[in-house]
């Protein structure tokens, strides 16, 4: 069940969890509005990568999940030919609007933040155009960036092209 509070929220994805249960081995269960880099700079220590298995103890990690029905895919203009008819009913979200691809319909953030906060609406505003795809402009993986990308993989169902 998605609850929408009519607006947007002032982060857009759900909170970092950490695990503390072991002092000598903090780990990171799952990325999200507070980077972790921020954590460790406060309690001045690293945060570990989990493995699987530890992933799997934080709620939301495990399935895909806040995704349209529509298809959505990974985009990084690196790896794409320019063949435009795969984008005619397509959608692009994220911060720097592609130049050589041309899509149906673009939300364009004007920043990491803002993408971050609008996020899941950009997600029910494609998706209520009845497009093929949706497209999500892959970003760094640091600091906010980390948790928005755990969230377009998750929606994504890991497809990358």
């Amino acid at each position: 069940m998605i609850l929408d509070g009519g607006g947007l929220t002032d982060i857009g994805i759900e909170s970092t969890v950490i695990d503390v249960t072991n002092p000598e081995k903090i780990l990171l269960l799952r990325p999200g509005a507070m980077p972790i880099e921020n954590i460790e700079q406060f309690l001045n220590i690293k945060i570990q990568t989990p493995d699987e298995n530890s992933k799997k103890r934080s709620p939301g990690t495990r399935y895909k999940h806040y995704a349209p029905s529509v298809t959505v895919k990974i985009f990084n203009a690196d790896s794409i030919q320019d063949s435009n008819s795969k984008f005619e009913n397509s959608g692009f979200i994220g911060i720097n609007k592609p130049e050589t691809f041309i899509f149906k319909k673009y939300v364009i953030f004007s920043n990491l933040k803002n993408y971050t906060q609008g996020l899941f609406f950009a997600f029910r505003e494609l998706e209520k155009l009845s497009l093929d795809t949706i497209f999500v402009e892959w970003i760094e993986n640091s600091g906010l960036g980390r948790g928005l990308q755990d969230r377009i993989l998750r929606a994504s169902g890991f497809s990358h092209i």
